[in-house]
C-alpha cells in the first residue's frame, strides 16, 4: 500500500536524520516501469503524494530514493566552478597579451 510506504520510509528517514527533501519511485521488476512515485519536501507545497490510497497488486518491487538536496547543492557547485574557471581564464588572456 502505497500509504502505508510513505509512512515507513518517513519515519526510516527521521529516525537516520536524512534528508527531508527526496524522491521515492517503486518500480516493478519485471519491466523497470514505475508503478507508483512521490516527493517529499521541507516547503510542503512542493511535497507531492498522489494516489496514496491506491492499491498496488502484490508482485516484485524496488524502491529507488533520490535525494534531492545532493542535485540541487551539486548543480551549485558546478556553476560556481564553471564562473571561477571562466574568471581564471579570462585573466590569463589578459596577462598573456598584456605583453603584446
Amino acid at each position: 500500500m502505497p500509504n502505508h510506504l510513505v509512512k515507513v520510509i518517513d519515519s526510516s528517514f527521521n529516525v537516520a536524520s536524512l534528508s527531508k527533501n527526496y524522491r521515492v519511485e517503486v518500480i516493478q521488476c519485471k519491466d523497470k516501469e514505475v508503478a507508483y512515485s512521490y516527493e517529499i519536501n521541507i516547503d510542503k507545497e512542493r511535497t507531492i503524494i498522489s494516489c496514496s490510497g491506491r492499491f498496488l497488486p502484490q508482485d516484485c518491487y524496488t524502491n529507488k530514493v533520490t535525494f534531492l538536496d545532493a542535485t540541487q547543492a551539486s548543480s551549485k557547485y558546478l556553476l560556481l566552478y564553471g564562473i571561477g574557471f571562466g574568471l581564471l581564464l579570462f585573466i590569463l588572456n589578459k596577462i598573456l597579451n598584456s605583453g603584446k
